[in-house]
């Protein structure tokens, strides 16, 4: 992860990650999304302020799983940090980061047997009400060929 990914988080211990997300131009990520094929009757996901916006809450539904999770400040370690767990017993633990003005999570799943897996997710704003989420296995960063690209529609916020 380059300087210029931490540098956008860097120093936001004062606010709420609601206000901090609010000056970063992110705050377009609140609300429930769908996969754009289906209007959500395959991928939903869904993101939505907690605790007087100092975190927010994650769910995600696809025909493989459901998980939840949740997102918070690290103010210790200047970083924003998401653990989720899905309907198998997995558990993800992950780090969110800015790079070329989209959201970035960096994240390892340990499934209940033992296995696990890195990913890469990024979120590429299409417009207010379209994103384009892009999948990569962990060790090959944001370059080649993505595991997983769905276009996500805004179903309310």
């Amino acid at each position: 992860m380059g300087t210029a990914a931490l540098a956008a988080w860097a120093g936001f211990a004062a606010g709420s990650l609601q206000e901090h997300a609010r000056e970063s131009g992110l705050d377009w990520m609140i609300g429930k999304w769908g996969d754009e094929a289906s209007l959500g009757e395959v991928i939903k996901v869904s993101y939505a302020w907690e605790v007087g916006g100092h975190a927010v809450s994650m769910r995600y539904s696809s025909p493989e799983r459901q998980g939840t999770g949740l997102i918070v400040k690290d103010t210790e370690n200047d970083a924003v940090r998401m653990v989720a767990v899905d309907s198998e017993g997995g558990l993800s633990k992950g780090v969110w980061t800015i790079e070329d003005s989209h959201p970035v999570l960096r994240a390892d799943y340990r499934s209940p047997e033992g296995e696990t897996r890195s990913v890469t997710m990024i979120y590429q704003k299409v417009d207010e009400k379209k994103v384009k989420l892009r999948i990569f296995d962990g060790g090959a960063g944001l370059t080649g060929d993505p595991e997983l690209e769905v276009t996500l529609v805004k179903l309310s916020s």
